[in-house]
């Protein structure tokens, strides 16, 4: 289920892409195809390609040697794709008791699935939490 952001259909491979240089500048700056291969577990050529996909879209700058960041654009889909992880994960854990790890593989596999409307339905049902204290980017408003 490919998502329209703007007018960039986005996929689900892409969002994890997306998801794990966000994590990865975070963690210690600008992301080498090398660390989001490992990141990802899949193979320096695949990251290669895909950095390459994702910079002509828009989504990602990345200059030989320096690394890759996000765009702007690029930035706001991997937000919003944790942003529903975390709504789902803490869906399953206070609404349906999953346990904490359990809760993360299905979420994992959840967050590229969950509509607009199933979104705000979960966001309502969990009582709109704030952001996540861990990363003050991730607010409900920011996101919108």
């Amino acid at each position: 289920m490919a998502r329209d952001v703007s007018v960039v259909q986005v996929t689900p491979a892409m969002e994890d892409y997306l998801k794990g240089i966000y994590h990865l500048w975070g963690e210690a700056g600008p992301v080498t195809t090398q660390r989001l291969a490992e990141e990802l577990v899949v193979s320096s050529p695949s990251v290669t390609n895909m950095v390459k996909r994702l910079h002509e879209l828009g989504l990602a700058h990345h200059t030989r040697y320096q690394g890759v960041k996000l765009t702007a654009k690029g930035e706001q889909v991997a937000l919003a794709v944790i942003r529903r992880h975390r709504l789902i994960e803490r869906y399953l854990v206070e609404s349906l008791g999953f346990p904490l790890d359990e809760a993360h593989g299905e979420a994992e596999r959840l967050e590229h699935h969950v509509s607009v409307a199933l979104q705000a339905r979960l966001d309502a049902a969990l009582g709109y939490p704030g952001p996540d204290p861990n990363d003050a980017r991730l607010s409900r408003t920011h996101l919108q």
